[in-house]
């Protein structure tokens, strides 16, 4: 795919997503991240110092923020400030995606443990998950008292949540 091929694509999606928007449709986020994936292969083609290009990443990083897809953002403006540290709109819509997150994880601690081992041989190699200080020391500790590491003890509970779930589904399910 090239350039000349993404413009068209790029305004169809914007026009999908703001028309759902105006609509209140609930796939409206789902249209706004195809702006953002969009958007984010414009800039891929053209670099920063280039008008479009400055304008492809301020619309991806804006999307993503749309579509409350704010980890995205964040990481989109992270990169992307990189680049172009003086654009200083991509440096508000940075702002604004660190503030969403702020205001979505209110008492999230400024400490964060990143599971780095991979979680999924499909998808993504690490997520992250916000913790409190006191939240980690207590996994710590129960890891230690049962002799694992805190990646062994994480996974193994979200296993565990993820098996009682499917149960209590296909129960569900069988009545």
């Amino acid at each position: 795919m090239n350039i000349e091929q993404l413009y068209p694509l790029v305004s169809e999606a914007i026009q999908r997503a703001e028309t759902l928007e105006d609509l209140g449709a609930p796939g409206t986020c789902a249209a706004y991240l195809d702006v953002s994936l969009l958007e984010e292969k414009v800039a891929e083609f053209l670099p920063a110092s280039d008008p479009e290009g400055a304008l492809a990443r301020r619309g991806a990083v804006r999307a993503a923020l749309a579509a409350r897809e704010l980890t995205r953002a964040q990481q989109l403006a992270e990169r992307f400030l990189a680049e172009s540290a003086e654009d200083a709109e991509l440096l508000k819509l940075s702002e604004q995606a660190d503030h969403a997150v702020a205001a979505r994880y209110p008492k999230a601690a400024a400490r964060v443990y990143e599971v780095a081992e991979p979680v999924s041989q499909y998808g993504r190699g690490s997520i992250t998950v916000p913790l409190t200080s006191k939240e980690i020391e207590a996994a710590e500790q129960v890891a230690r008292s049962e002799g694992d590491n805190l990646t062994e003890l994480l996974h193994r509970w979200i296993t565990e949540k993820l098996t009682e779930a499917s149960r209590a589904q296909e129960t569900r399910d069988s009545k």
